[in-house]
Formats: C-alpha cells, structure tokens, sequence
C-alpha cells in the first residue's frame, strides 16, 4: 500500500503561482530509500494529470517527482492525489489524499497554499 502525506512548507510555499507539487516531493520505502518509477495521477474536478516517474533519468534525484498544472496565478482548487501504474491505471491499494490549493496571501509570511510538497511511502 502507498499512503501519501501532503505538506505545506512555507520554504516552498506560499510562492505566488498556480498550484503545482513541489520537486522536494518524494517517494520512499518504509526504511526511507527512494522509489523510482512511480507515477502519481492526480484529479482536478475530473481532470486527470499524471506524473511523470519519481526518480526518472536525467529529470528527477532518485525518488523525487514534481507536478506543475499550467497555471501561472494561485487557484481555489481541491485535488486528490494517487498512485497510478505506469499505464495510468490506479493502484488499487493507494491511498486517495486531497490537496486543497488556495488563493490566500502567497507572500513568504502569508498563509497561502500554492505549491505542495506530497510525499508517498510504499508500505511493503
């Protein structure tokens, strides 16, 4: 089973863009090590992105992955989070977490959420 934890780290957020997940993201084993080759789908009101592998060559460090929307300005947006298989379809066992972005302050004191960092562990 993958269960996934979101973080808003005012180091990485607020920072006044769209909604995105930050490259800090991670994918571990219960002991830490990183996961490659995990895809994380993620749904915007039925709108489904995918990720591309953590940890993928030339891209990501092992383990790390990172999402963008297209978006350049904050967004009231409440999203959920998976993991998928690499053909897109879900894990059955992954746990669905929900992201919730905001338009609030996105100054570096303000408390606004527009760039998460979700973590995943896989638990076996």
């Amino acid at each position: 089973q993958f269960t996934g934890q979101v973080i808003w780290d005012p180091r990485v957020a607020p920072n006044c863009s769209g909604p995105a997940i930050s490259r800090e993201s991670r994918v571990t084993d219960t002991a830490g090590n990183p996961v490659n080759g995990v895809r994380i789908e993620v749904n915007c009101y039925g709108n489904r992105f995918l990720s591309h592998p953590s940890g993928y060559p030339g891209e990501y460090d092992p383990g790390h992955y990172d999402f963008s929307f297209g978006q350049s300005t904050p967004q009231d947006w409440t999203c959920t989070a998976r993991v998928v298989e690499f053909d897109g379809q879900p894990v059955t066992s992954s746990q669905v977490i929900t992201i919730h972005f905001d338009t609030n302050d996105c100054r570096p004191e303000g408390a606004g959420h527009q760039v998460a960092i979700v973590n995943w562990v896989k638990q076996w």
